[in-house]
């Protein structure tokens, strides 16, 4: 992104690479507002199924807003370096992430960072989540060495797609543009990946002798952020050009951008033209991505758009496409403010991260339709709630909105109010006692039929903390819990293995009625990922489950995923305290048993440390594991490391 000052990108909207003259404001029925202020440098964002929305600052911290308010203790604060362009710079949540609270992250090392490389460069790590915190010590580097030469031009979008895999979009470095055309080099690519880090077998490049298996598409030059359209697993890359032009390329496996062979709709032999493309004439640009409409608290004619910005020229703009993913159409928007990462909330409005002065912005629609908006997830029961409303002019006065159980038809609950004829406002409610899925709905004349709803907001008065989210086996373990007065005695606690829907493991214990309280247990012998439930009127489903509890004590990680043959790899473990001197790490080829390959060393009794060796001469993917008592049995495996050119 270097040049035009800081260099970060979005998007103006030309047509047939003509400016799109910029109007003063947004459209009729638009409106902008600042979501969440306070925030340093913010360079990414994404939405939480349960509605909490996760924020990058280019420092390195990892920022949580949860029903609006921005946390005060930061989710995350990594070592990194933030020179120039470098920095925390993209964020994934796993689509899986409800269960197993996995977060990725892409920033650039410093010399203070996880098995830092020698010089500065860019990484794909996971992280795990235990409520509003990460756990301690989980963070996995998944893919390492990405090349930041210069400082700038690092790119550093991550997404699922689709189909399960994560992409990741890397730049080429800021010094040797001809690494975008290198398969040997991960820059100026969008990369796919497994969700472990490795490679999938049906990667365009994938087991090809002098090309990187992680390479989905190649030829970009900086493809800050990119994001995938709505019903498809079709990526939508914004590639922040030279001096010339800015892009917005189809992602298709093995396809060839260009870069630095060509530039915008220049025809070159192999070169796979932008689907959109404007030219500078003059004018400095510099395109960041944006996000597709999917939600109907927008009108008819927004539906399917591509909504971007540009950071330099400070607008928004939107783009059709048909569905062979060929332009159709292209329109100004207005101005934004210094936008660089955009996703659409659970709410349905347009959010953006503000990199000056370091805010979330939020656009929305609120003119000539229907519309409710209130913030999903899950709220305390009693605790303040509202709900924004608007619908077309000259509605019956008799019109009005309700709260109402998910499922019911008929009955309001707790709350509804007449809209007396107006065009929108706002309502404050208390949320109800009763914990449950709720809705907004607005009602036409008097209640005989509804015209929209809102997402569901889960109501709960139930609270469950474990004392710790890592325990030894067999280890002090404790959970507090809260919940509405006056339940029967008959609900209980129990810890159950995570995905097992029916069978509590080890413990469980009635709560006699109270609203809060206690227990003290001792964690399982058996190794595996726990949680708390709470479990109503004598268990036949469950209102509450707590973080993620793990227990083993045994933690074994390598340095990287992938590494030449005989390259430098450091491994790193942990164990429970007390543990026998003659436990010891090893170095094995993945699917064989018994032997150990180049390398082996005890722990010595140890309770953590790193070992640092050779990777071994000959090819292949390996694992680290940590063997009990001379070896008898392995307690933790590593993720796989690729050793290969």
């Amino acid at each position: 992104m270097q040049r035009r000052g800081f260099g970060w990108i979005l998007i103006l909207l030309l047509a047939a690479g003509t400016a799109v003259a910029q109007s003063g404001g947004l459209p009729p029925g638009l409106d902008e507002i600042e979501a969440v202020s306070g925030l340093t440098l913010p360079t990414a964002l994404t939405f939480a199924p349960d509605g909490r929305l996760f924020v990058c600052e280019q420092r390195g911290t990892v920022r949580v807003v949860r029903d609006g308010a921005l946390l005060s203790t930061p989710f995350a604060a990594l070592a990194v370096s933030s020179d120039g362009e470098r920095g925390l710079l993209g964020i994934a949540l796993d689509p899986e992430f409800a269960q197993n609270s996995y977060v990725y992250l892409y920033y650039t090392t410093s010399a203070q960072s996880l098995n830092a490389p020698p010089t500065p460069k860019n990484r794909v790590s996971r992280l795990t989540a235990s409520g509003d915190v990460m756990l301690a010590g989980s963070e996995q580097v998944l893919l390492d060495g990405i090349p930041s030469d210069s400082g700038a031009h690092n790119a550093g979008c991550v997404r699922f797609g689709g189909d399960g895999k994560l992409y990741v979009s890397t730049g080429d470095g800021g010094l040797n543009r001809n690494n975008s055309q290198d398969l040997s080099s991960l820059a100026g690519k969008l990369l796919r990946l497994n969700p472990d880090g490795s490679v999938p077998a049906d990667n365009p490049f994938s087991g090809q002798a002098g090309r990187r298996g992680e390479i989905y598409c190649y030829g970009l030059r900086n493809p800050f952020r990119f994001c995938f359209r709505p019903g498809t697993n079709v990526p939508y890359i914004a590639d922040v050009g030279g001096s010339a032009w800015e892009e917005i390329n189809i992602g298709q496996p093995g396809a060839n951008f260009g870069w630095p062979i060509s530039e915008g709709p220049n025809p070159a032999a192999g070169v796979t033209l932008p689907a959109y493309a404007y030219e500078h004439a003059g004018v400095d640009a510099s395109i960041t991505g944006g996000c597709f409409v999917q939600s109907l608290t927008w009108p008819p004619a927004y539906q399917g758009e591509y909504l971007f910005g540009d950071f330099v020229r400070n607008s928004l703009g939107r783009l059709t496409f048909s569905t062979n993913h060929s332009l159709s159409a292209a329109a100004t928007l207005g101005p934004s403010a210094r936008s660089v990462d955009f996703a659409q909330g659970p709410d349905g409005d347009v959010y953006y991260a503000c990199l000056f002065p370091g805010s979330i912005r939020r656009i929305r629609f609120v003119e000539g339709r229907f519309a409710l908006a209130s913030v999903p997830g899950t709220i305390a029961q009693g605790s303040p709630m509202q709900v924004r409303w608007h619908a077309p002019a000259g509605r019956n006065n008799r019109d009005w909105v309700g709260l109402f159980r998910v499922g019911t038809p008929n009955t309001a609950y707790q709350w509804w109010s007449y809209t007396d004829g107006g065009t929108s406002g706002n309502f404050a409610l208390t949320a109800p006692a009763t914990p449950g899925s709720y809705e907004f709905r607005y009602l036409l004349n008097n209640g005989f039929g509804d015209a929209v709803r809102s997402l569901p907001i889960t109501i709960t008065g139930y609270e469950l903390v474990p004392t710790a989210t890592r325990v030894q086996p067999g280890g002090a373990l404790g959970v507090s819990y809260a919940a509405p007065s006056g339940r029967p005695p008959l609900d209980w606690i129990g810890l159950f293995k995570v995905g097992d829907p029916n069978s509590a493991y080890g413990w469980w214990s009635y709560t006699g009625g109270t609203a809060s309280g206690s227990f003290a247990l001792t964690a399982p012998t058996a190794p595996g990922t726990y949680e708390f439930r709470y479990l109503p009127n004598n268990g036949f489903a469950d209102v509450r489950r707590s973080a993620p509890v793990v227990v083993d004590g045994y933690l074994v990680s390598a340095s990287t995923t992938r590494v030449s043959p005989g390259g430098a790899l450091t491994v790193n473990w942990a164990a429970p305290t007390g543990r026998p001197a003659r436990d010891w790490v090893g170095l094995f080829r993945v699917g064989d048993p018994n032997t150990s390959y180049g390398w082996w060393a005890y722990t010595n009794g140890a309770a953590s440390g790193s070992n640092a060796l050779t990777a071994p001469a000959a090819p292949g993917n390996y694992e680290f594991r940590y063997l009990l008592n001379d070896g008898f049995a392995d307690a933790a495996r590593s993720a796989a490391v690729a050793v290969g050119n």
